[in-house]
């Protein structure tokens, strides 16, 4: 198994949720169905611009196999993360949270 597939596969319990929340800047988490999501809005400076950044993060996705749910409205990108695999949160979703927000300061500032 690929290091991206085992840590796409195991779900992280309440504890390890909270400590690897601590390490993030501004993520909420969302319950649905009984399962954790990482959620974060980001205000970009114009509709180009949230295009652009939810570009970014898609190619960013696309080239890690592991994919959020985007949700572009005028100035703001929504972005949740979410393992379906094992209906949970992994670390991997971490992961790509964090690098959101590397692109966002990048790109938003």
């Amino acid at each position: 198994m690929a290091k991206n597939e085992q840590i796409k596969a195991n779900a992280l319990d309440q504890s390890q949720i909270s400590q690897l929340l601590s390490h993030l800047d501004h993520w909420q988490l969302q319950q649905v169905d009984n399962a954790s999501r990482l959620v974060k809005k980001y205000r970009c400076t114009q509709f180009a611009d949230a295009m652009l950044l939810a570009n970014q993060i898609a190619n960013m996705a696309q080239l890690e196999n592991h994919h959020p749910r985007l949700t572009i409205q005028s100035q703001w990108v929504q972005v949740v993360w979410w393992s379906e695999s094992c209906q949970g949160l992994t670390e991997m979703d971490f992961i790509m949270a964090a690098r959101c927000d590397e692109l966002a300061e990048r790109n938003v500032g």
